[in-house]
């Protein structure tokens, strides 16, 4: 019908600015409005740079302050990867004002610094924009079930994730004297047995979809002297793959190294000296001894993962004290060669310590000097089953029989709500 009235008025000689059409509004009035209020119009900025531990007000206050006059950010989404992790990426939905343009705030951007990161600008678009907006809701509500499942809530009753000190030494036999100044070749892991010390340290520190915030993962090149630490609550960057674990292992060794500290290593292929992840620390000139008595005279129970024991460490654990005198300083110094009659008796001494450092040889096992000091050290010899397994698959069961040693330890939900 419009068409049709638009032309009676014409031939009619009526001004179409004189009709008043319920739904359209008068062309005059509508050309008055815009030059009365200011035209905004929507732009979208895709970020790269950003520090991955910046969150979205943190960002969204450094670009705020970048931005030339006339725009207002109206929303920040920082781009996630599918474990729900920052990317460094945001899409940056911005208002402008009258005469501001796309390519100001491009150049506005472009090469500034965040902490010690600088960023760069393009253009994006908004089906860009929604497309990460819903991938990032998606994503948190998958992750966060995870997260409900992985660390339950005790007040639901369901019990958190352990949080007992567990320390975790591994002895390497098989690491060549190359191997301390960081010649790791990440094409090759077997050479020096490095894929064997990644496997012990993906078992010991990972979780599904998080890591062990509880456990201290003690790498000791016994050829070489040199330890290797790795905190897993303070771990960043980690991943439980064996290039990526490796990679971490190497540059730790050469940060460490001197002929990496002085540039003797690096400067002749012209790269800078090597930089220590998050989280990880080298010990050089450490001793088996001074180390196990370092780590177990804190309130931590010393257990030696040995395939010749004749107790497994869930019989250890579950033992009940025997009625009788309290157990004398021998009966400690003998469980390294203890029977299951006198873990029963150990259980008892146990009882006072809070956590459990884990000895577990590579394929090698102990030497017979090993085996002497963890017998002075007064360890536990203890075996995970009744089949010899990999050491990496010996943590993992060690791991989980703490962990349900912890649990049955912990209050019952209900006599958490009352």
């Amino acid at each position: 019908m419009a068409p049709i009235l638009a032309l009676v008025m014409l031939y009619s000689g009526l001004r179409p600015a004189r009709v008043r059409m319920r739904g359209y509004p008068s062309p005059v009035l509508a050309a008055r409005g815009d030059s009365l209020s200011p035209r905004m119009s929507t732009a979208y900025i895709h970020l790269h740079g950003l520090p991955w531990e910046a969150s979205t007000e943190i960002a969204a206050r450094a670009v705020r302050t970048m931005l030339p006059e006339g725009c207002s950010l109206v929303e920040t989404v920082l781009v996630i990867d599918k474990r729900a992790r920052n990317t460094g990426r945001a899409i940056l939905r911005v208002e402008l004002v009258n005469q501001s343009s796309v390519q100001a705030i491009l150049e506005a951007i472009q090469g500034k610094t965040v902490g010690k990161r600088w960023l760069e600008a393009r253009q994006s678009t908004a089906a860009e924009y929604t497309f990460h907006l819903c991938k990032r809701a998606s994503i948190q509500s998958r992750v966060s079930s995870y997260a409900q499942y992985c660390c339950p809530d005790p007040h639901n009753g369901r019990q958190g994730l352990p949080d007992d000190p567990r320390d975790v030494v591994v002895l390497c036999h098989a690491t060549p004297m190359e191997l301390a100044a960081g010649q790791i070749d990440l094409n090759n892991l077997p050479h020096g047995r490095v894929d064997l010390l990644a496997r012990c340290a993906s078992a010991s520190l990972f979780l599904s979809h998080g890591i062990r915030k509880n456990v201290r993962l003690w790498l000791m090149l016994r050829a070489s002297g040199i330890t290797l630490c790795c905190c897993g609550n303070e771990a960043k960057g980690l991943h439980p793959s064996e290039r990526n674990i490796a990679s971490a292992i190497r540059r730790t060794l050469r940060a460490s190294h001197p002929a990496s500290s002085s540039g003797g290593a690096n400067s002749a292929r012209g790269a800078a000296p090597a930089a220590t992840p998050t989280g990880w620390r080298a010990f050089h000139g450490d001793a088996l001894k001074q180390r196990l008595a370092s780590l177990s005279s804190k309130g931590m129970r010393l257990v030696a993962l040995d395939e010749r024991a004749t107790t497994t460490l869930p019989q250890l654990l579950k033992a009940q004290p025997e009625a009788g005198p309290e157990e004398s300083e021998q009966v400690q110094h003998d469980a390294w060669h203890a029977t299951r009659s006198e873990a029963t008796s150990l259980t008892k001494v146990w009882d006072r310590c809070t956590g459990t450092v884990l000895v577990v040889g590579d394929h090698e096992g102990f030497t017979v000097e090993e085996e002497e000091v963890l017998h002075a050290l007064g360890a536990a010899r203890v075996k995970v089953g009744p089949v010899v397994l990999l050491a990496s698959h010996s943590i993992v069961i060690a791991h989980a029989t703490l962990d349900e040693a912890w649990c049955a330890a912990q209050p019952s939900p209900d006599a958490l709500t009352l």
